[in-house]
């Protein structure tokens, strides 16, 4: 059975690293600023609330939990695929909602941090229905007109979106997922 590192998992929002107000261009010296702020406000968090663990090298996950200490989901990062998998469930522990956020995952030694950036385009998927939509195409557009990020990055993404789209039709969830999911109960998360 795999082993659950602790590890220290932060969020990037391209453009929104001054604060969460309007979309800007953020010099280097505010998003490392940012960042250092978001790690050391995670490495605040007391042992026994803490609920981001590396799984292995291709396997990344957060634990969500309610105001009452519940869990009530899981955040599964899957840097090779850009995927980062939010699983909701419901007071019986079934998954009654899944947000896939499109973002990379990388490690950065500086911070001696997982960051992930949060490439705007969302995918909500009712595993039920096996129906999905798509969110957020809007904010990519307009941090895409502000400079943000440039024209290589956005084919990236929407590249990256097309298969996450067609994942979702054909063999969804990827099977590294659900074994995931298999040890996290076998470690009593949900």
């Amino acid at each position: 059975m795999p082993t659950c590192q602790p590890t220290t998992i932060i969020w990037r929002r391209f453009g929104k690293e001054h604060g969460e107000q309007t979309f800007c261009l953020n010099d280097s010296a505010t998003v490392h600023s940012h960042l250092t702020a978001r790690v050391e406000q995670v490495r605040q968090t007391p042992e026994d609330q803490w609920r981001w663990y590396q799984i292995n090298d291709r396997f990344l996950v957060e634990r969500l939990t309610s105001p009452q200490g519940q869990s009530t989901g899981l955040l599964s990062y899957l840097p090779q695929h850009n995927w980062l998998i939010e699983d909701h469930w419901d007071e019986a522990g079934r998954s009654v909602e899944w947000c896939i956020h499109l973002g990379s995952t990388l490690y950065d030694e500086r911070l001696s941090s997982w960051v992930f950036t949060d490439w705007f385009v969302d995918v909500l998927w009712n595993p039920s229905s096996n129906r999905y939509r798509v969110e957020d195409l809007d904010d990519l557009a307009l941090v895409h007109q502000l400079g943000i990020i440039d024209d290589a990055l956005l084919h990236h993404i929407m590249r990256s979106t097309q298969v996450l789209l067609t994942a979702l039709e054909h063999s969804f969830p990827p099977i590294e997922l659900t074994k995931m999911n298999a040890v996290m109960r076998q470690l009593g998360w949900f």
